[in-house]
């Protein structure tokens, strides 16, 4: 009785409103209102008929790194700086496509690429074997802590804690752990890990489908336990096995990000778990693989082109209109 709720159409800019009742004799006053476009170009110098950016990563300094395949062959990291200029970072080496990209604190830049080894990329050099774990452990993703731990997660019966170190890493008994290395059990394949005021959001699968997990660490930074935050099959309810849901995020505001191959593109998850939804329904392109939240209110995502001629293949910057998490 007193509100119309309305979907505008994909326009930027002033628009004039007004309001008509049928079988009234004139419109309504007029409200110019500004829309703005959720989605903004952050790197469109690739070929999108032959390159597909497959994750991304911002530094501390607000850099945006980027790895790609070009014909379905790696291509490495470029490297896109605050000015826009673009460059080869970490040079392509055709047997690895790097899953995930993130910084410590101190600015060095680490790789998953679904092995059970994590990566270091140095400047105008290719990747080199950084930390190692024994079989079976895959690495799929990670994150960092306030704390300098880096928290991995992948197609594993533990979460790893590990404190990278300068020099090179290689574990081959998971009974004799190092310092700087410790394990907790956890039975699912995670390919996404957010850290996010003293807990472990995971995205990942176990037998009964997909969910995200939430895991509390005590003073020590040692997990004490993990909990389903939202059991994704239960929430959209036609979640089918050829779905994929790769990376996650968070808002500071404690709402929840997940990048899938569905046509969502990213879903949205309230802050206590009780609701999926899509963010910017119809609006967003299928498929999304990578996420990292710059500052201010802007979300970078990478899109891969599929089948699904609604996708393609970008480097996006969606306006989340609220800030994103600490990131460390």
């Amino acid at each position: 009785a007193t509100q119309l709720e309305v979907r505008p159409p994909k326009i930027t800019g002033d628009v004039t409103l007004k309001a008509y009742r049928e079988g009234a004799e004139n419109f309504s006053n007029e409200l110019t209102y500004s829309l703005a476009s959720p989605l903004l170009d952050a790197y469109d110098s690739f070929n999108p008929k032959a390159d597909n950016p497959i994750s991304l990563g911002l530094d501390n300094d607000g850099n945006l790194f980027v790895a790609l395949t070009s014909g379905g062959n790696a291509r490495g990291i470029i490297k896109v700086d605050t000015e826009g200029v673009v460059s080869d970072y970490v040079l392509a080496n055709n047997r690895f496509r790097f899953d995930a990209i993130d910084f410590t604190p101190d600015n060095r830049l680490y790789i998953c690429v679904g092995i059970r080894a994590v990566f270091q990329g140095t400047e105008g050099a290719r990747e080199g074997a950084h930390f190692i774990m024994p079989a079976p452990f895959t690495f799929m993703n990670f994150d960092m802590d306030e704390n300098g731990y880096m928290w991995l997660v992948g197609d594993n019966t533990h979460i790893v804690r590990h404190v990278p170190q300068e020099t090179r890493v290689n574990i081959t008994n998971i009974n004799s752990l190092p310092d700087n290395t410790k394990i907790y059990p956890l039975e699912a394949n995670l390919t996404g890990v957010f850290y996010y005021n003293s807990a472990l959001y995971l995205l990942g699968s176990d037998d009964a489908g997909w969910k995200v997990w939430k895991a509390e660490l005590d003073g020590n930074s040692d997990v004490t336990g993990a909990s389903v935050f939202a059991d994704l099959n239960e929430k959209l309810g036609d979640v089918t096995p050829a779905h994929r849901f790769t990376d996650i995020v968070m808002a500071a505001d404690g709402m929840v990000y997940v990048s899938t191959n569905r046509a969502e593109g990213i879903l949205e998850i309230a802050s206590d778990g009780s609701s999926v939804k899509p963010l910017y329904e119809g609006v967003l392109y299928p498929v999304v693989t990578s996420m990292d939240w710059g500052d201010g209110v802007h979300l970078y995502i990478s899109t891969t082109q599929t089948s699904d001629p609604l996708s393609q293949s970008s480097v996006v910057l969606v306006n989340m209109q609220k800030e994103g998490a600490p990131d460390y």
